[in-house]
């Protein structure tokens, strides 16, 4: 028993995957306590806006990554010359810099043509985050996790800190939220940059590749990350467009974004596996040890299905104790996220596979399927069930990925095997 115990917590990926979890869920923690505070003191008209506002703020980080940073950590986190590695990181951040000035520009332009501050507002925070989240990707290609832990929960330690001190103050309102959400994300970035450093590598330009080595394998990875960042959205903004057209109530945004805001700390976990597991499965080589990871991952059924059910429950407790009546539509919503959210977790970590052989293709027909069935599926149900069938929507999409996934996998490795044995 002792061995077994000493295996596990001596394992490489379960020592960085709990470094990753235990900072995320600080950081899940810290957020849950700012969104909290905001779904107490804002009206739920209020609340719905900011949704919207952050799921604007969301989007935005994409155009910054446009499917860079996962090529740079598959890329580089076998490249054992450091001239290489160099150039790359040289080009990574010449093409973060170049992405950061046309994003910038553009919200300039948007503030013109729109004259409304609180989009512009949403952006410049999505354009600070999204540059924050930049310094991740060659930690992680270096394996250096503790770098990673360590930046993750700081944006929200300060979000925290000036929203507690509006709190206090009572002057705790939207614009003054989107402006706390740009001052944290700017202190944020400055003092990832002088961490970054220290202890990852310089920040510099030089570069000698050209931008066509970064991008030459990502344009269906760009294509991919395009679709899931608007699909990621789709139902929010399906819903701020039916409550513009005055089809649905206004409460209905704020009972999903409410949902979400509650069932997120789920997507933390998921994702920190995802983002531990992506190195190391690139490496691996073979029908036989890629047919051991999907049993592992199988087996972690075990442990996500119940602690999905005491999530639900502890959840119910909550909303019914600390927000009485105002959220209680949000409740049945609940199940459902939850089940998505499991899905998501399974496809995302089965196509990683994809991820090491190069078949990009693959996971953006994937995602594109999700997109087309997404986008239907929500102006359709959206405006008859409201909330309830936006998440309907997200259900539906969730599941065919998975059997798209489990599908193209098994024939995938059957191929490879086959090939293996001739």
């Amino acid at each position: 028993m002792k061995t077994t115990i000493a295996k596990i917590t001596s394992n490489k990926i379960i020592q960085n995957f709990g470094l990753v979890v235990l900072s995320r869920f600080l950081n899940a923690g810290l957020y849950l306590a700012f969104t909290l505070s905001l779904m107490k003191v804002l009206s739920k008209e209020e609340y719905g806006e900011y949704g919207y506002l952050y799921g604007l703020a969301g989007v935005v980080p994409f155009f910054l990554n446009l499917g860079i940073n996962k090529s740079f950590t598959t890329f580089t986190c076998t490249e054992k010359d450091q001239q290489v590695f160099n150039n790359y990181l040289g080009l990574y951040w010449k093409t973060k810099l170049i992405l950061s000035a046309c994003l910038i520009v553009f919200s300039i332009l948007f503030y013109f043509y729109y004259n409304s501050l609180l989009e512009v507002g949403a952006l410049l925070c999505g354009i600070l985050f999204g540059f924050s989240e930049s310094f991740k990707s060659p930690a992680e290609s270096q394996r250096k996790f503790d770098f990673v832990s360590k930046i993750v929960p700081l944006r929200n330690i300060l979000l925290v800190a000036f929203c507690s001190v509006a709190y206090l103050l009572d002057v705790l309102d939207l614009k003054l939220v989107i402006l706390i959400l740009m001052a944290s994300n700017f202190l944020n970035v400055i003092v990832i940059y002088f961490y970054y450093l220290k202890k990852v590598a310089p920040f510099s330009t030089k570069t000698t590749f050209s931008f066509k080595v970064l991008f030459s394998q990502t344009k269906w990875l760009f294509i991919k990350e395009l679709l899931q960042v608007f699909m990621a959205r789709m139902e929010l903004f399906v819903l701020t467009y039916y409550i513009e057209k005055g089809l649905i109530a206004t409460e209905e945004r704020a009972y999903f974004s409410g949902a979400f805001t509650l069932c997120f700390i789920l997507p933390i976990i998921t994702n920190s596996l995802t983002n531990v597991l992506l190195p190391e499965v690139a490496q691996l080589q073979g029908s036989k040890h890629l047919k051991k990871y999907l049993n592992k991952l199988k087996k972690t059924l075990f442990i996500s299905i119940p602690s999905s059910g005491i999530f639900y429950l502890a959840m119910y407790v909550f909303v019914t104790i600390f927000f009485e009546e105002k959220y209680e539509a949000s409740l049945s919503l609940f199940p459902i996220i939850i089940i998505s959210t499991l899905f998501t977790f399974y496809t995302n970590n089965i196509s990683l596979i994809f991820y090491r052989e190069g078949k990009l293709q693959a996971i953006s027909i994937i995602t594109a399927s999700q997109f087309v069935l997404g986008f239907f599926s929500c102006i359709i149900l959206t405006p008859l069930y409201g909330s309830m069938g936006a998440v309907m929507s997200l259900l539906m999409v969730r599941i065919l990925g998975f059997l798209i996934v489990m599908i193209m996998v098994k024939k995938d490795l059957n191929g490879n095997y086959q090939k293996n044995i001739t």
